[in-house]
């Protein structure tokens, strides 16, 4: 009998475990997002002054933020949107158009695929 609770109380806690870092991850990739698009306006109309800034601040913000789920979600999409931060600022300073677009699509990308990857469903369980 012991042993059969002990299993209920786990399994509740690992659902819901898994629903919040479902819901933290949808969010953290949500706002990510929501800068990124921000910083790819700012490339369009090449305003580099401004787009220097925020990528800096918006690189600092994603290695802060991102330590807090870094043992939790799957490592690879983190170190992707990590090194393609990197090169968004080198094209930046170039003052590369075609490059700073290219990254910030693959950010896009990773944050979409870092939220499908951590989705609570019943695709993923089985």
């Amino acid at each position: 009998m012991k042993s059969i609770v002990f299993t209920v109380l786990w399994t509740i806690c690992l659902i819901i475990f898994g629903v919040f870092i479902s819901v933290k991850t949808e969010d953290f990739s949500i706002k990510y997002t929501n800068e990124i698009n921000e910083l790819e306006m700012y490339v369009k109309n090449e305003e580099w002054q401004k787009c220097k800034n925020y990528s800096d601040g918006l690189n600092s913000n994603f290695k802060k933020d991102s330590k807090k789920f870094f043992k939790c979600l799957n490592h690879c999409y983190i170190g992707d949107i990590e090194l393609s931060l990197n090169i968004l600022s080198d094209g930046i300073y170039l003052k590369d158009i075609s490059t700073c677009l290219e990254q910030i699509d693959i950010i896009k990308i990773s944050l979409h695929r870092l939220m499908e990857s951590e989705k609570y469903n019943l695709d993923h369980i089985l």
